[in-house]
């Protein structure tokens, strides 16, 4: 389902993650970095962090 407000991102294409003391930064292959920040974000960045791992 696709829908104009959502952006698509292809999590396959994550080359890193960046965790810094409220925030995290998601980096891919081939679009701009996205930075999330706020309380749950470092647990956010720690959980994509293990999932990529475990899905390589």
């Amino acid at each position: 389902m696709s829908s104009p407000d959502w952006l698509p991102f292809d999590h396959v294409l994550l080359t890193e993650v960046a965790m810094g003391h409220e925030d995290v930064v998601l980096k891919y292959t081939v679009c701009a970095p996205l930075h999330l920040a706020g309380p749950a974000a470092p647990w956010l960045g720690v959980a994509v962090e293990h999932l990529r791992q475990t899905m390589s």
